[in-house]
């Protein structure tokens, strides 16, 4: 770790430029700022790396007048701990500098006396620049009794997946017995439990049959034709046809093979979530923007998983932002690439609207993606084509412009080839030179379209001076939050911080006062119903794997060693 005498954000910028930016050996991204709370402890300070390879650092009060840190995003931390007393539940462990900058405490990983701890049995506290901790400490639900050894670990990559590990769960044993089809049989077929299970050496293991012998792949048998057969080395294991026979092992974690009914939901119970992040322009301390390059910041971060343009809709000012005018840089990042947008992003407040994934499948896989589409229309247009792409009866939101038109008053859905619909409100100003926006919620091209989403559309008015609240005539029953619901008013967006869903009575408390709430307000509300797909593809249990999630592959290796004897 190197220190940095300096406070001034820009000569701190200049410094990690010289010694980073055009690096052979350190990648700039892997570069995190610290700055140091105690001997013991330090905090990141939020960077960013630009296209060039640049770093920009947020400027604060916070820290101002401490000393700064750069270090790595890559860390390996790991101290063992002596119980001296009985019954303890915390320990310091900031005595030392050994975890000094392990400042998540989601990627701690403890072990008792060997035994790995779930990581619901623990907390462990942070000082940070917003807290007044002094020192790091472990609670544990568990106590310590004298003699008891702890082994901490922290792990942490730049991108995050030892914290999508799940070391909690249950290994089940799938067992295949192949009998002999003749005598002194050598080749055998591997009976994989299901077609998407991964093919090599390493997704199984083998006893004789007979003997209950375990079979070792190094010297009993070899695996050809990229794991769909083994070759016995000795043709006496499989001696007498219909008789002998080999029993092929495939362990697997539960959540990836259970087979359990997957039921329609609403609301969060389809899997899916509703989750705000907010940019807005700090004057005081000149944060959440760097306006040279048209970079906002956006608080709090989703850091569940990796984003994509295509996971979420961006709000400005209450208004659509279409997607080709900004650039998606990291999870709490984006670009603003229109020279108008940057010039006012100082006034202007940025609501990204992230559709999180949270059921068990959809979270590694990423099942639903947003997909975009717009039609060019003519000045005064009523009749417009829906684009080839979205299929029919579909649920879909439609913007005009910057606005939400609701399919209740505003149009309607004409059946027929092509489908179209029909511009019912004349207060509707179809433009010309402009496009309309079609943004279908649908399954991702990685999908294994076990389910499908539904986008449900409620309409309620205004019942008094500045009361709304929600009617639902959807037939689906819900209790609203802002996890489950999103609002419009008239055709804008309503960020959730400006309002509060009483989930009793699903009146609506706004924040502040405004007086555009009326009798002539119209709300829409908009909530997910989720449907399994009759007949779907089953072969989903290791989707995960092959998207390339390697957190949920049980890996069997053999190591070898030899004793050897020496002399005292």
């Amino acid at each position: 770790m190197i220190s940095s005498p300096y406070t001034n954000v820009e000569k701190v910028e200049n410094e990690l430029n010289a010694k980073y930016s055009n690096s052979d050996i350190i990648d700039p991204e892997n570069v995190q700022l610290f700055v140091k709370i105690n001997e013991n402890n330090y905090y990141p300070i939020n960077t960013l790396v630009d296209k060039y390879g640049k770093f920009h650092v947020d400027d604060s009060t916070s820290y101002a007048e401490k000393q700064l840190y750069a270090g790595s995003k890559h860390q390996f931390l790991y101290k063992q701990y002596l119980i001296e007393e009985d019954n303890k539940f915390a320990l310091k462990i900031s005595d030392d500098a050994t975890f000094a900058t392990g400042w998540d405490k989601s990627k701690y990983v403890m072990f008792l006396n060997g035994y790995l701890v779930n990581e619901v049995l623990f907390q462990i506290t942070i000082p940070s620049i917003d807290n007044e901790y002094l020192d790091k400490w472990l609670y544990s639900s568990i106590l310590f009794n004298k003699g008891d050894r702890i082994d901490l670990f922290y792990i942490e990559g730049r991108d995050n997946a030892f914290g999508h590990v799940i070391f909690n769960q249950d290994i089940y044993v799938n067992c295949k017995k192949v009998k002999a089809d003749v005598d002194n049989q050598e080749i055998v077929k591997v009976p994989y439990p299901y077609s998407a299970y991964p093919r090599n050496e390493h997704m199984f293991y083998v006893f004789d049959g007979t003997t209950k012998k375990y079979l070792n792949n190094k010297t009993d048998y070899s695996v050809a034709d990229n794991g769909e057969y083994i070759f016995l080395h000795d043709d006496n294991v499989l001696k007498t046809a219909y008789k002998s026979y080999i029993v092929f092992t495939f362990p697997y974690v539960k959540e990836e093979f259970e087979d359990e009914e997957d039921p329609n939901g609403v609301g969060e119970t389809t899997g899916v979530s509703f989750f705000a992040s907010y940019y807005t322009y700090d004057e005081e301390n000149k944060s959440g923007l760097d306006q040279s390059n048209g970079y906002i910041k956006f608080y709090p971060a989703f850091d569940d998983y990796k984003l994509l343009k295509e996971n979420f809709l961006l709000f400005r000012n209450s208004t659509f932002a279409q997607p080709e005018l900004y650039r998606l840089v990291n999870n709490n990042t984006i670009q603003l690439l229109d020279a108008n947008l940057i010039k006012y992003a100082p006034y202007d407040k940025y609501t990204m609207l992230i559709f999180r994934e949270t059921d068990k499948q959809s979270y590694r896989a990423r099942q639903f993606n947003f997909n975009v589409y717009q039609v060019k229309v003519y000045a005064g247009q009523k009749t417009i084509n829906v684009p080839d792409s979205i299929p029919k009866d579909s649920d879909f939101l439609v913007f005009n412009g910057t606005l939400f038109l609701d399919m209740h008053d505003k149009y309607k859905w004409v059946d027929g080839n092509p489908q179209t619909i029909q511009i019912q409100d004349d207060a509707v100003d179809i433009k010309g030179d402009r496009m309309l926006t079609f943004i279908f919620y649908t399954n991702s091209k990685k999908s294994i379209k076990r389910k499908t989403l539904r986008l449900v559309k409620l309409k309620f008015e205004t019942t008094g001076e500045n009361e709304v609240y929600v009617t639902n005539e959807s037939g689906y029953k819900l209790k609203y939050n802002k996890k489950n619901f999103i609002i419009f008013h008239n055709g804008t967006y309503l960020p959730p911080d400006r309002y509060d869903i009483n989930k009793s009575t699903g009146k609506i408390d706004f924040v502040d006062k405004f007086d555009f709430i009326n009798h002539e307000s119209t709300f829409t509300g908009i909530f997910l119903v989720s449907q399994r797909i009759e007949d779907a593809y089953d072969d989903w249990l290791y989707y995960s794997i092959l998207d390339g999630d390697p957190n949920k592959l049980l890996w069997f290796d053999e190591i070898y060693a030899k004793p050897v004897i020496t002399k005292k």
